[in-house]
Protein backbone atom coordinates (compact mmCIF):
# COMPACT_ATOMS: atom_id res chain seq x y z
CA UNK A 1 0.00 0.00 0.00
CA UNK A 2 1.78 3.59 -0.77
CA UNK A 3 1.68 6.84 0.96
CA UNK A 4 -1.12 8.56 1.05
CA UNK A 5 -0.56 12.50 -0.80
CA UNK A 6 -1.01 15.50 1.50
CA UNK A 7 -2.50 18.42 0.29
CA UNK A 8 -1.29 21.48 1.84
CA UNK A 9 -2.74 24.76 1.46
CA UNK A 10 -4.64 27.85 3.30
CA UNK A 11 -7.73 28.60 4.33
CA UNK A 12 -9.60 31.73 5.75
CA UNK A 13 -13.08 32.10 7.72
CA UNK A 14 -15.03 34.93 7.67
CA UNK A 15 -18.09 35.72 9.51
CA UNK A 16 -20.10 32.59 7.37
CA UNK A 17 -18.24 32.36 4.55
CA UNK A 18 -15.11 29.37 4.83
CA UNK A 19 -12.25 29.08 1.82
CA UNK A 20 -9.79 26.66 1.12
CA UNK A 21 -7.13 27.28 -1.28
CA UNK A 22 -4.52 24.49 -2.71
CA UNK A 23 -2.84 24.00 -6.00
CA UNK A 24 -3.91 26.92 -7.11
CA UNK A 25 -7.71 25.74 -6.86
CA UNK A 26 -10.05 27.71 -4.61
CA UNK A 27 -13.16 26.21 -2.79
CA UNK A 28 -15.38 28.02 -0.93
CA UNK A 29 -18.45 27.04 1.22
CA UNK A 30 -20.81 28.66 4.12
CA UNK A 31 -19.54 27.76 7.77
CA UNK A 32 -21.87 27.61 11.34
CA UNK A 33 -20.31 26.85 14.59
CA UNK A 34 -22.10 25.08 16.94
CA UNK A 35 -22.70 26.40 20.71
CA UNK A 36 -21.61 22.93 22.26
CA UNK A 37 -18.20 23.10 23.91
CA UNK A 38 -16.83 19.39 24.27
CA UNK A 39 -14.88 18.71 27.66
CA UNK A 40 -11.71 19.38 25.27
CA UNK A 41 -12.82 22.56 24.31
CA UNK A 42 -13.67 21.99 21.04
CA UNK A 43 -16.66 22.99 18.68
CA UNK A 44 -18.41 21.39 16.13
CA UNK A 45 -18.60 23.08 12.51
CA UNK A 46 -20.54 22.53 9.33
CA UNK A 47 -19.32 23.53 6.22
CA UNK A 48 -22.12 23.56 3.16
CA UNK A 49 -22.69 24.50 -0.53
CA UNK A 50 -24.47 27.62 -0.39
CA UNK A 51 -25.31 27.94 -3.92
CA UNK A 52 -27.93 31.00 -3.28
CA UNK A 53 -24.96 32.29 -0.92
CA UNK A 54 -27.77 33.66 1.92
CA UNK A 55 -25.70 32.00 4.68
CA UNK A 56 -28.35 29.46 5.71
CA UNK A 57 -28.34 25.78 5.07
CA UNK A 58 -31.57 25.11 2.59
CA UNK A 59 -32.96 21.76 1.40
CA UNK A 60 -30.41 20.76 -1.64
CA UNK A 61 -27.52 22.09 -0.26
CA UNK A 62 -25.10 19.82 0.30
CA UNK A 63 -22.74 19.46 3.18
CA UNK A 64 -18.59 19.51 2.18
CA UNK A 65 -17.03 19.12 5.16
CA UNK A 66 -17.58 18.52 8.92
CA UNK A 67 -15.11 19.56 11.54
CA UNK A 68 -14.23 20.37 15.11
CA UNK A 69 -12.40 23.42 16.05
CA UNK A 70 -10.94 25.33 19.02
CA UNK A 71 -13.93 26.84 20.97
CA UNK A 72 -11.45 29.96 21.83
CA UNK A 73 -10.17 30.96 18.98
CA UNK A 74 -13.48 30.03 17.44
CA UNK A 75 -15.89 32.51 20.33
CA UNK A 76 -13.25 35.06 20.62
CA UNK A 77 -10.96 35.82 18.11
CA UNK A 78 -13.09 34.97 14.98
CA UNK A 79 -16.31 36.82 16.76
CA UNK A 80 -14.16 39.98 17.69
CA UNK A 81 -12.03 39.92 14.39
CA UNK A 82 -14.90 38.33 12.07
CA UNK A 83 -11.40 36.59 9.77
CA UNK A 84 -9.27 33.68 10.51
CA UNK A 85 -6.57 32.20 8.55
CA UNK A 86 -3.89 29.53 8.47
CA UNK A 87 -2.87 26.29 6.87
CA UNK A 88 -4.81 23.07 6.17
CA UNK A 89 -3.19 19.81 5.25
CA UNK A 90 -5.59 17.23 3.28
CA UNK A 91 -4.96 13.82 3.32
CA UNK A 92 -6.16 13.25 -0.48
CA UNK A 93 -7.12 9.37 0.08
CA UNK A 94 -9.49 9.58 2.83
CA UNK A 95 -10.50 13.21 3.37
CA UNK A 96 -9.22 14.13 6.68
CA UNK A 97 -7.91 17.61 7.43
CA UNK A 98 -5.95 19.27 9.70
CA UNK A 99 -6.51 23.23 10.35
CA UNK A 100 -3.32 25.05 11.90
CA UNK A 101 -3.84 28.91 13.36
CA UNK A 102 -1.26 30.55 14.20
CA UNK A 103 1.12 28.12 13.71
CA UNK A 104 -0.87 25.79 16.55
CA UNK A 105 -3.82 23.12 15.50
CA UNK A 106 -6.94 25.26 15.20
CA UNK A 107 -9.11 21.89 14.31
CA UNK A 108 -9.39 18.63 12.25
CA UNK A 109 -12.12 17.10 10.63
CA UNK A 110 -13.54 14.95 7.56
CA UNK A 111 -14.40 16.11 3.74
CA UNK A 112 -18.12 15.11 3.02
CA UNK A 113 -18.44 15.73 -0.76
CA UNK A 114 -14.60 14.75 -2.26
CA UNK A 115 -16.25 15.71 -5.67
CA UNK A 116 -16.91 19.06 -4.50
CA UNK A 117 -13.49 19.28 -3.02
CA UNK A 118 -11.28 17.97 -5.55
CA UNK A 119 -13.33 18.81 -8.75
Amino acid sequence: MGKSKKIKGTWEAFTDDFIVNYDEERRIGAIEYGSNVDKRGYVKATVWHDKDLDGKRDKGESVIAKYKADAQVVFTELDYFSREEGKITVNESNGKFKLFHEGEMFGKGKIVDMDYFFD
